[in-house]
């Protein structure tokens, strides 16, 4: 069994704005689970990114603590953080940070990768079905 969860965070209309998160997992390539929700406003895009990383990790920590499994962001800021590969200096983000390296503690089979947006289009999609749940809008689409 091949086990990957995807994680993103959305915040529009500006940074801060309203965030939203997801994450999604797949075995062997299909989609077998999914969770995604609204933050608030004004919430960072970098909160949202560590909440989506977080939800999946407690997720895979309750149902499948001993799988080898790959963890995808497109978050290249949360995932050097969590790594220790790229300090954190801020103090609201730290929280969001340690815990996602507690729930990794716990997990020894996991491997947290950064990906290009592009590769993660689909957690992407689920963001912007919170974003639409919660504002009653279409999320901005960004060109990145």
């Amino acid at each position: 069994m091949k086990l990957e969860l995807f994680a993103d965070g959305l915040s529009e209309p500006r940074n801060p704005g309203y965030a939203t998160w997801a994450w999604l997992a797949k075995v062997n390539g299909a989609a077998v689970a999914q969770d995604y929700g609204y933050l608030g406003n004004p919430i960072s895009n970098n909160v949202a990114e560590y909440t989506a990383i977080g939800k999946a990790l407690r997720w895979l920590a309750d149902n499948h603590p001993s799988e080898s499994v790959a963890l995808y962001s497109d978050s290249q800021l949360c995932v050097r953080q969590i790594s220790g590969e790229y300090n954190c200096n801020k103090e609201h983000l730290q929280k969001y940070r340690d815990r996602c390296r507690e729930l990794l503690a716990g997990l020894p089979n996991v491997r947290l990768e950064w990906i290009p947006s592009a590769q993660n289009s689909e957690a992407d999609e689920l963001t912007r079905k919170a974003y639409k749940d919660a504002t009653g809008k279409n999320a901005p689409v960004r060109h990145k």
